[in-house]
C-alpha cells in the first residue's frame, strides 16, 4: 500500500483544530465519567451479572438456565465479579467507558496514516461521543453496542495496519463482536472490501486471497477459543438449543421481507417509529434519515473525485454504513438499542467525510474554516443530555444523588407515571437484601412492570428462577415456561426471599402470571415492604 500524501491542510490550518475538538471532547468525559460510574444497571446487565454468579456458584448456563444469547457479556460478568467482588457496578461501566474512550486514540492514529491529518478521526470521535453521552442508562454498555463498536475497531485496525499483526488483530477483535452478538457478520462484506480496496498494483489476486483467507482464520480460530469454556463443560449443545428459541419465527419474535423494508424505511426517518419501539423524544439525538441519507450521498460525490488511495480508505465505509442499516431490521424483535450500530457506523462515516473535505479543501483559507465548523456542528449539535458537572462532582465526591439520578428519572415514578416504583424505594429495598442476606441467598426478582429493577446481579446474589431474565422472559419470550418457575421455588433453600409487588397491575396480560402469584402467597411470608416493593421470606 502507498503511503498518503502529505495534506495540504498542514500548512493551511495547523494543528488548531485537532486541539479544538480534543478539548471539547475532553469537556464532555469530564463532565459525564465520574457519574456515569455510579449509574444504576439496566435489566440486560443485571441478567448477564446473575448468570455468572450463578455460574460460579454451580448453575450452569444454558442447561440450568435458559439462555438464548451468546457468552461474551457473561464471561465479561464472570472476570469482572472474580476480580472486583459480586456485586459491584461500577466495573462493567468503566469497560464500557475504556473502549468508548479508546477509541477516540484509534480513530486519530488510522486518520493521520490514512488522511494525512488526525482531525478526521478527532471529528468521528466526537460525533459518537455526542451520540453516547446522549444515552441514560437503559441503552448503555448494551451488547448491541459494544459488538459494533468491536466490528468497527477491527475495521479501523485492518486500515491502519494491513500487514500481519494487523489482520490477527482486527480478526480477534472482530471475534470478540462475535460472542456477544452475531448480528456483527453483517459487516463482514465491508472487511473483505478492505482487501480488495487495499491492493496495491503489483500484488497478485492471489496474494489478496490469500490475506483475506488468512483473517477469516483467524477469526474461526478466536471464535473457537472464545467458545472453549462452553465445549470443556459439555454445554455447547445446550447452547445451540437455546438460541435456537430466538431463531426467526420461533416464540422471540418473527422478520420477514416486508418487515425488512419497514424497518430500513424507518430508521431513515421515512416513517414514524412503530409502537413499542423508539421516538425521537425518548431517544435523545435519534439520528435523522437525513444525516444518514446525506452522508452517503456526501461520500459518494467526494469520493468519486479524490485520489486512488483516498477512495480505497471510503469504500468499505460507504458499505458498512449501508449494511448498518439492516442491522435493526434483520432482528427478530425491536428494542431501542438496536438503533445504536447505525449510530456509530454513521458517526465513524462522519469523521471520513471530514477527511475528505479536508483534503478536498483545506488549501483554500475562507472555505475551509466554515466546512470545520459545519462539520463540528453535525456531530455536535447541542451539549449531550448527560454532560452533567454537578452529578460529576458529586460522584467524585462519593455523595449519593439524594433524587433520582438523571439517568433513570424517566423510568420511574413519577417521570414514567405507568409504574409504581419510586427511586428511593428501590434504593431501600436493595440495602435491605444487602443486609439481611447472605451472598449465597437465593433472590427472586418477580416485579412485574418497568423499569424492572435490577436486584440479582446488583446485590451479587443468584436467582432461582430458570431463566436469563427472570419474568421478562415470561413476557417476551415463552409464557408456557411458568411452571417451571414455581417448581423453581418449590425447590428453592429455605431462606429464598422474593422481591415483588403483590397487588400491582401489569401492563400487558403476558405478566398477571396468576399461577406464580399464588405460589409466592403459598410458598413466602411478608418480611418487610417499600412502598410498592416488598420483601417475602420462604415459609
Amino acid at each position: 500500500m502507498t503511503s498518503p500524501p502529505r495534506s495540504p491542510a498542514r500548512h493551511a490550518t495547523g494543528p488548531w483544530a485537532s486541539v479544538l475538538v480534543v478539548l471539547l471532547a475532553m469537556a464532555m468525559l469530564a463532565t459525564w465519567l465520574p457519574h456515569y460510574l455510579t449509574w444504576p444497571w439496566w435489566p440486560d446487565l443485571d441478567a448477564w451479572a446473575t448468570i455468572a454468579r450463578g455460574w460460579d456458584a454451580g448453575i450452569k448456563p444454558y442447561r440450568d438456565v435458559v439462555i438464548f444469547n451468546f457468552p461474551g457479556h457473561i464471561y465479561l460478568a464472570w472476570i469482572l465479579g472474580k476480580l472486583f467482588g459480586w456485586g459491584r457496578t461500577g466495573p462493567f461501566y468503566a469497560v464500557d467507558a475504556a473502549m468508548l474512550v479508546g477509541l477516540g486514540p484509534l480513530l486519530a492514529i488510522w486518520s493521520r496514516r490514512r488522511f494525512g491529518r488526525a482531525l478526521a478521526g478527532w471529528i468521528g470521535w466526537i460525533a459518537v461521543l455526542s451520540i453516547y453521552l446522549n444515552l441514560d442508562y437503559a441503552l448503555v454498555a448494551q451488547r448491541d453496542w459494544h459488538a459494533p463498536l468491536l466490528a468497527v475497531m477491527a475495521l479501523l485496525v485492518l486500515q491502519r495496519w494491513p500487514g500481519w499483526v494487523g489482520t490477527v488483530v482486527s480478526s480477534s477483535l472482530m471475534a470478540l463482536g462475535f460472542t456477544i452478538r452475531p448480528h456483527v457478520v453483517l459487516f463482514l462484506p465491508a472487511i473483505a472490501l478492505v482487501f480488495v480496496c487495499d491492493r496495491v498494483a503489483d500484488e497478485s489476486w492471489w496474494f489478496t486471497i490469500r490475506r483475506a483467507l488468512a483473517w477469516g482464520l483467524a477469526f474461526a480460530g478466536f471464535v473457537a477459543m472464545a467458545f472453549a469454556p462452553l465445549v470443556v463443560q459439555g454445554l455447547i449443545g445446550d447452547f445451540i438449543g437455546g438460541v435456537r428459541q430466538a431463531s426467526y419465527g420461533r416464540g422471540y419474535g418473527q422478520t420477514s421481507g416486508g418487515s425488512i423494508i419497514e424497518g430500513v424505511i424507518r430508521q431513515l426517518g421515512l416513517l414514524e417509529p412503530a409502537k413499542g419501539f423508539v421516538s425521537p423524544a425518548a431517544f435523545p439525538g435519534y439520528l435523522a434519515g437525513w444525516k444518514v441519507l446525506g452522508t452517503i450521498a456526501g461520500l459518494t460525490a467526494l469520493v468519486a473525485v479524490a485520489p486512488p488511495e483516498h477512495r480505497r480508505l471510503v469504500l468499505p465505509w460507504i458499505l458498512a454504513l449501508i449494511l448498518a442499516i439492516l442491522y435493526e431490521p434483520l432482528h427478530p424483535k425491536r428494542h431501542a438499542y438496536l438503533a445504536l450500530p447505525l449510530r456509530l457506523v454513521w458517526a465513524v462515516n462522519w469523521g471520513v467525510l471530514a477527511g475528505l473535505v479536508q483534503a478536498r479543501f483545506a488549501d483554500r483559507p475562507r472555505l475551509w474554516p466554515a466546512s470545520f465548523v459545519l462539520l463540528l456542528l453535525v456531530a455536535v449539535p447541542g451539549l449531550p443530555t448527560f454532560c452533567r458537572p454537578g452529578d460529576a462532582l458529586d460522584a467524585l465526591h462519593g455523595r449519593e444523588p439524594i433524587r433520582v439520578p438523571a439517568t433513570a428519572e424517566r423510568h420511574f415514578f413519577p417521570g414514567d407515571p405507568n409504574t409504581t416504583y419510586r427511586w428511593d424505594d428501590y434504593r431501600r429495598a436493595l440495602a435491605y437484601l444487602k443486609r439481611n442476606t447472605r451472598p449465597e441467598t437465593p433472590v427472586a426478582n418477580a416485579l412485574r412492570n418497568v423499569p424492572f429493577p435490577a436486584f440479582n446481579g446488583v446485590l451479587g446474589r443468584v436467582s432461582p428462577f430458570p431463566a436469563e431474565s427472570g419474568v421478562i422472559w415470561l413476557w417476551s419470550v415463552n409464557p408456557q415456561l411458568e411452571g417451571s418457575f414455581i417448581s423453581s421455588l418449590e425447590q428453592s433453600p429455605r431462606d429464598t426471599v422474593v422481591v415483588w409487588s403483590p397487588e400491582e397491575a401489569a401492563f400487558d396480560p403476558r405478566l398477571r402470571l396468576p399461577d406464580l402469584r399464588s405460589a409466592i402467597h403459598r410458598l413466602f411470608r411478608p418480611e418487610a415492604r417499600f412502598g410498592a416493593i416488598e420483601v417475602w421470606r420462604k415459609k
